[in-house]
């Protein structure tokens, strides 16, 4: 590659030159901006005045931390208006910061962030925007050090020889303004694809908590009466439990344990039934296996947690363990089992389910996932396994999962104290096929907005990559 002599760190040093640049511009290296060493600063001994604190989880917020120095637990670097921070953490996760002027507060930022001063040869906005490309952020990721996620880093000295292309301020500015003006077009459309996702989602709660409370299919419970209930579909369920239990050689002359059967629903129609997932199991359930990953691949695969989702289980987050089938058959799954997370930081997803259908051999699951043996047939499977989703259930659980450190529970006992709405097998077969077919149109919208957003990131790229080419603006 050409080069040009490098003014920066290293006086007469050539700097390479990736591609040739417009008339006016010239390749420098990030190293001629970045300062000095930050002046440090212990907000602790000041404990009583307030701070602007730019820290690392603020950055999400968009918005400096206004602090006093008591609640801050660590030094700070000092920084003022016009300093360009790039954090050190993950540097995957695009994360630049143009401070703005000052409040009246002393500024301070983490020391996380990667310190770029004013420069009378650059404006603060040209070099944040360059931070943020792509292929800047990969060139972190490949040198890193550390294990991974926040305790990945990057350090100042790998930046000081990447180049970056310098063009006269004016046309910097110009650069900036369009920049600015287009990323503002993209925003809005941005706002709009969330204010979709956020409706899709409003949509998916109220058509399960209408067929939770047998709105859904009034209509067509008014046109198909019929004389069977839920509760009779819960004893051909119950039966059916304890028919196998019966059969196995250990229980012989016990006395079969009936499941405990949770507060009825109020809100349900007359002839639905209330039950829980233990009463609608042939099986009890089961925690699963807890057992050190195996350095390499054995016949025993065990599903990561990652692994539940809305849709269905996502087979290929599994791990190896160190086990032979013959000796985890009662952890093994099939059809018609439904695992449910036992624990997760997010209210979201903890005791979030998926069904298993038609499982590869040799799967089994963790100790972190409860297993439910559904009894019934595919029909019951799928409305357990969406009414389990439903906002009356989510409550229910919620209110019964206890924080440990942070991470929200739920035990096999709460889950016994879940109402379910069981109706006659007729009616739930059409509020399935219903809410199925409903639930596929939101999905088609939902990978629809998430590809339009998909599509957002990569033109910000491209207007990124063309105003550093010279190209956006003449």
């Amino acid at each position: 590659m050409a080069s040009v002599q490098n003014l920066g760190a290293l006086a007469g040093a050539p700097v390479e030159v990736p591609r040739e640049l417009p008339a006016g511009w010239r390749w420098e290296r990030l190293g001629r901006y970045s300062g000095n060493r930050s002046q440090s600063v212990d907000p602790a001994k000041a404990p009583d005045q307030e701070f602007e604190l730019f820290s690392v989880p603020s950055f999400d917020v968009g918005s400096p931390e206004r602090v006093s120095g008591r609640s801050i637990g660590s030094s700070k670097q000092f920084v003022s208006g016009g300093d360009v921070l790039l954090c050190k953490i993950n540097p995957r996760i695009n994360r630049v910061w143009v401070v703005g002027p000052s409040t009246g507060l002393l500024q301070i930022a983490s020391t996380e962030w990667i310190r770029f001063p004013p420069n009378a040869e650059v404006l603060p906005e040209f070099l944040g925007h360059y931070l943020r490309l792509e292929q800047l952020r990969a060139f972190l990721a490949m040198n890193v050090s550390g294990v991974g996620g926040s305790l990945m880093r990057v350090k100042a000295r790998t930046l000081a020889d990447y180049p970056v292309p310098i063009p006269p301020l004016d046309i910097q500015r110009r650069i900036v303004a369009r920049i600015d003006e287009l990323f503002t077009e993209l925003v809005d459309g941005e706002a709009a694809l969330a204010r979709a996702r956020d409706d899709l989602e409003t949509y998916r709660k109220s058509l399960l908590r209408s067929a939770f409370m047998g709105e859904l299919t009034a209509d067509w419970r008014a046109a198909h009466p019929t004389i069977e209930t839920g509760q009779q579909l819960l004893q051909r369920i119950l039966a059916d439990r304890r028919n196998r239990w019966e059969a196995d050689p250990k229980n012989r002359g016990k006395r079969f344990p009936l499941p405990a059967v949770p507060s009825a629903l109020s809100e349900i129609p007359a002839n639905w039934t209330t039950a829980d997932l233990e009463t609608l199991s042939v099986e009890p359930s089961r925690n699963g296996l807890s057992v050190k990953e195996a350095t390499e691949p054995t016949e025993v695969r065990a599903l990561r947690l990652n692994a539940l989702s809305d849709g269905g289980v996502r087979w290929e987050n599994h791990r190896f363990l160190p086990r032979r089938t013959d000796e985890v058959t009662q952890y093994t799954l099939r059809s018609g089992d439904l695992l449910v997370s036992r624990a997760n930081g997010s209210p979201k997803l903890v005791g979030r389910c998926s069904l298993v259908l038609e499982p590869p051999v040799g799967m089994i699951f963790p100790d972190t996932i409860i297993r439910y043996r559904l009894g019934g047939d595919h029909v019951v499977w799928q409305w357990i396994a969406l009414m389990w989703g439903a906002p009356p259930v989510r409550q229910q659980l919620l209110s019964l999962a206890k924080s440990t450190a942070g991470i929200l529970k739920v035990s096999q006992g709460d889950i016994r104290r879940v109402g379910l709405p069981l109706p006659p097998h007729s009616e739930m077969a059409a509020a399935v096929a219903l809410v199925s077919s409903c639930l596929e149109e939101a999905n088609d919208g939902q990978s629809a907005t998430e590809l339009q957003a998909a599509h957002s990131g990569q033109l910000r790229q491209s207007i990124l990559n063309a105003a550093f080419r010279g190209e956006l603006v003449q």
